[in-house]
């Protein structure tokens, strides 16, 4: 509403446009919700461990530990890039901030990591279940 070209459309595309801006709002609405909340990697070991079995508590603490050994994989700027997001927890300007680099560089490399990750992570898995099964 602030641009004067909005007013100078007819009602139609200003409808049009209203719609799509409400839409990509919706979709922005739920592509950060979907996203897990994440905790500071301090507190993940302190939330909710009195409630586990013995035998949860050994599942949770070798997932982590996989995790662990995926990240080394991974290299010293994605390795940075992820201890600052999550484990301490840092916004993506404050990430950029530090790595000298622009919050849309930081927000991409974030996002491939994140990927990279997620595959190993299901590589690995597959690779498992294939040792197991055969």
């Amino acid at each position: 509403f602030k641009t004067e070209s909005f007013t100078h459309l007819t009602l139609e595309q200003q409808l049009t446009w209203l719609r799509r801006v409400a839409r990509n709002k919706v979709i922005d609405v739920y592509r950060h919700g979907s996203y897990f909340t994440m905790l500071p990697l301090e507190q993940i070991g302190e939330s909710e461990d009195d409630a586990l079995l013995p035998e949860q508590m050994a599942v949770r603490q070798e997932t982590y530990e996989y995790l662990y050994r995926l990240l080394a994989q991974l290299s010293p700027t994605q390795q940075e890039l992820i201890r600052l997001r999550y484990g301490d927890g840092l916004r993506l300007t404050e990430v950029a901030g530090m790595l000298n680099k622009s919050e849309e560089a930081v927000r991409k490399m974030l996002s491939r990591t994140l990927h990279q990750l997620r595959a190993m992570y299901e590589r690995q898995k597959g690779e498992e279940t294939h040792e197991t099964v055969g």
